[in-house]
């Protein structure tokens, strides 16, 4: 049985190993999420550790209830440096939370994914285990997604095969590719494009 707490922990670690040999210039690096640094993303990863779930919901009043707004605040308003976030993320490898109505797969789905968007850019392949991928691949396909980060319809009339891992999910058009650029794809990160292949795609790169 997969031990998803493990899972977490090891992408945690492996991702402030990384982290820990970057330069100011790759800290200074547009990752792939809009308006972010590398060192932004990192301050975002940082954040469930630091903001208790009342302090959360305070800010989640301010910003009407809004949580990209809220996030998006932390990460850009962060001063500190990148190898202190580093050693957040590190010491709070093994720290187990998962936001409200999801369980631990979200927090395994955001390490992974940020990881992604933190090393493509730099041109660094940040390899993602089997079991983790197919985790992560299945919550950006589950209806509970598309309450919450995933684009409602996106994946409507779609199937979806990994092609290094043993998943698949839904009928229809064919997108073949790696779990986690299948799942950086549905996400509308326009890097997880460029693995795909079938005549998915294209209804799928539309849809973003």
């Amino acid at each position: 049985m997969t031990d998803i707490h493990q899972l977490i922990s090891t992408q945690r670690v492996s991702l402030a190993d990384t982290l820990d040999g970057f330069t100011d210039e790759q800290w200074k690096t547009p990752s792939l999420c809009a308006g972010w640094t590398v060192r932004n993303v990192a301050a975002h990863l940082a954040m469930p550790f630091e903001v208790s779930l009342p302090r959360l919901m305070i800010k989640m009043i301010g910003a009407r209830g809004d949580f990209n707004r809220v996030a998006n605040r932390v990460a850009l308003e962060d001063p500190r440096p990148g190898p202190e976030l580093s050693a957040v993320i590190r010491a709070n490898a093994r720290t187990q939370f998962k936001p409200p109505g999801f369980g631990f797969e979200a927090p395994l789905s955001d390490v992974v994914l940020h990881g992604q968007d933190i090393c493509r850019p730099l041109g660094i392949v940040r390899p993602v285990p089997a079991d983790a991928a197919a985790i992560v691949a299945g919550l950006c396909v589950s209806p509970k997604a598309q309450r919450g980060f995933v684009k409602k319809g996106i994946i409507d009339g779609l199937r979806f095969e990994a092609s290094d891992v043993d998943w698949s999910h839904g009928d229809g058009a064919l997108v073949r590719g790696p779990a986690v650029s299948i799942a950086m794809a549905i996400t509308q990160r326009a890097s997880g494009f460029d693995d795909l292949d079938g005549d998915g795609v294209a209804v799928l790169r539309s849809r973003t």
